[in-house]
This record gives C-alpha cells, structure tokens and sequence, in this order.
C-alpha cells in the first residue's frame, strides 16, 4: 500500500483510500489468476488470462478474435466476471 501511495504521489495525484483499495484489489485479482494459470501449465496445459469488461461487447469480440487468430480455436473458455460495487 505504502509504494502505491509513493507512486501516486510522485504521479503528482492524492491517492484516496477508494482509489488504493481498488488498486490492490485489482493486483490481488490479477496474482489470483496468474497462479491459476501456473496451476494448469504444471498439470500439463496451455492457459492465457485476459482481462476484459465483459459490459463492452466490442471489447469482448476483439479479445476472442485475438485468440482465434492466434490459436485457431477455444477449447475452454473459464469465465470469472464479477460486479465490482464501489464503496
């Protein structure tokens, strides 16, 4: 918490409690998925984490051209959207 609120700072922004909070809550987000993804290449598999929101369907649509014209196809696709209700 200490080195977002240097970073802000430094940014010349007064980093709010709010803003903090959706910051680490972003990271913790992003650790949980990359050791996910760790997970399924230790057993063996092949994961890709994208983020996303899922309330722009442009957004979506590009993500999963991306990974078609990448991949060729999608043999599963694991979908962990939630609602982020701000304090």
């Amino acid at each position: 918490k200490r080195k977002l609120i240097e970073d802000a700072r430094a940014r010349g922004e007064k980093p709010t409690p709010v803003v903090l909070d959706k910051q680490i809550m972003g990271r913790e987000r992003s650790e949980a998925a990359l050791r996910a993804v760790e997970a399924v290449e230790a057993a063996g598999g092949t994961a890709h984490y994208h983020a996303v929101n899922l309330m722009d369907g442009d957004a979506v649509a590009a993500v999963v051209e991306d990974i078609r014209s990448r991949y060729g196809k999608i043999d599963v696709l694991l979908h962990a959207g939630g609602l982020l209700i701000d304090r």
